[in-house]
C-alpha cells in the first residue's frame, strides 16, 4: 500500500468557522489571510522542488471549502495548473456546508468547485459525500457522480468519520461503478485504515440490505491503487516490478485474532491497524514491532497530551453559547 508520508505543505484559507446565529454557521472573513496562507503554500512548492528529494512532495493543501473565497479557489486552480501540482479540499462533506454555500454564492459546492477551475485529475477532495445522489439532497443521480468522474477528481473516503457524523457515501459501489477514484483516509483518530475499512464494508452491507454487498475487494482497491492513482504514482500501491518498496505488513498470530480464515478478510473482522508489525519505504524498514528508530513515542504521547489539554480548555472562548468545559466534554457517565 501507498504508506509515505510525503506530501506536505502549508495551509490556506480566508475564514474560520463561526456561529452567525443561534441556529446558523457562517464565516469570519480575513481576504489578506487567505493571500498570505497561498503565497506561503506557493513558497514551500518552491523550496520543496529545489530539494530534489523524492520522498517529499509539494502540494497545495486550501482548508475547507466554506472557508475560501471564490477568487482564492480560482487562485489555487491556476497555481495547481502551472506547477502541475496536486489539490486537497475538504468539499461535499455535510449539509451544513452545502446550505452555507448555497446561501452564500448560489451555487452548490460542486459547482463553485467547477466554476473555480479546480475539477481535474490533480483535485483531491476528501469526503465528497454530499452530492445530489445522497438522501438528503436530492436521493437520485442528476450527474454530479459522473461530473467529478469525468474529471478525474479522486475521493478520499474516510468511513469511519463519515459514520460518526451519519453522512455516508450512498454509495461506495455507486461511485465506483460511475467510474469516480476512490482512495481511503482518517480524518481524524485513531489513525486506523483497518477499521475504517471494517466500519466501510459494514455501512455498504446495511445500506444495500444484502450481506453479499460489503465491497472488502473495492476497499482494498481504494486502498492500495486508488490512492497511488490520486497521488499520480503508477509505482506505489503493488508488488510488481520497478515498483518502489513502500509495504508494511501485519501479523495474524495473536491469540485475540482467533483462526485465520482468508488473511484480509480475518484482519479487517478481528484486527486493527495496530496488527501492523512492519513498515518499509523505498526499501528501508522505517517501523519494526512497534518501534520507529529515533522517534520517542512516549514523548511525542506526553507533547500530544498537552496538547489536548491546551485545545480543550479553549473551546469556551470559541463556543457561541460559552458552555463550559465540562459542558462540550461530558463524561460517559455522570460522575458523583
Amino acid at each position: 500500500m501507498p504508506c509515505r508520508a510525503s506530501w506536505i505543505s502549508a495551509y490556506s484559507r480566508t475564514a474560520r468557522r463561526c456561529a452567525a446565529s443561534n441556529t446558523a454557521r457562517g464565516a469570519a472573513f480575513d481576504e489578506e489571510a487567505g493571500r498570505r496562507g497561498l503565497a506561503e503554500a506557493l513558497r514551500f512548492l518552491d523550496r520543496t522542488a529545489r530539494l530534489g528529494d523524492p520522498l517529499v512532495t509539494g502540494v497545495l493543501l486550501p482548508c475547507r471549502i466554506e472557508t475560501l473565497l471564490p477568487e482564492l479557489l480560482g487562485d489555487v486552480a491556476r497555481a495547481a495548473r502551472e506547477r502541475g501540482a496536486l489539490v486537497r479540499l475538504h468539499a461535499l462533506q455535510g449539509m451544513s456546508e452545502r446550505d452555507y454555500i448555497q446561501r452564500a454564492y448560489g451555487r452548490t459546492p460542486l459547482q463553485l468547485i467547477a466554476d473555480s477551475g479546480l475539477l481535474s485529475d490533480r483535485l483531491i477532495v476528501t469526503h465528497g459525500v454530499v452530492l445530489d445522489v445522497h438522501p438528503e439532497v436530492l436521493g437520485r443521480d442528476t450527474g454530479d457522480v459522473s461530473v467529478l468522474a469525468d474529471a478525474g477528481v479522486s475521493i478520499v473516503h474516510c468511513p469511519l468519520t463519515n459514520a460518526r457524523y451519519a453522512h455516508n457515501l450512498h454509495t461506495f459501489a455507486g461511485y465506483r461503478a460511475r467510474g469516480v477514484n476512490l482512495c481511503l483516509g482518517t480524518d481524524s483518530f485513531p489513525p486506523d485504515l483497518i477499521r475504517g475499512i471494517d466500519v466501510g464494508t459494514q455501512v455498504a452491507k446495511l445500506q444495500a440490505g444484502d450481506l453479499g454487498q460489503g465491497h472488502l475487494t473495492g476497499y482494498f482497491d481504494a486502498l492500495w491503487t486508488g490512492g497511488a492513482t490520486a497521488l499520480h504514482r503508477p509505482d506505489l500501491g503493488r508488488l510488481a516490478a520497478g515498483a518502489t518498496a513502500d509495504l508494511s505488513a501485519c501479523a495474524l498470530d495473536d491469540f485475540r485474532t482467533g483462526v485465520t480464515e482468508d488473511p484480509l478478510r480475518t484482519l479487517v473482522l478481528n484486527g486493527t491497524a495496530r496488527d501492523a508489525v512492519l513498515t518499509m519505504v523505498a526499501g528501508r524498514v522505517v517501523m519494526r514491532d512497534g518501534s520507529i528508530p529515533g522517534v520517542d513515542l512516549t514523548e511525542l504521547r506526553r507533547t500530544g497530551r498537552q496538547l489536548f489539554d491546551m485545545m480543550r480548555a479553549a473551546y469556551p472562548e470559541r463556543d457561541h453559547r460559552r458552555r463550559t468545559v465540562g459542558e462540550l466534554f461530558p463524561p460517559v457517565f455522570p460522575r458523583s
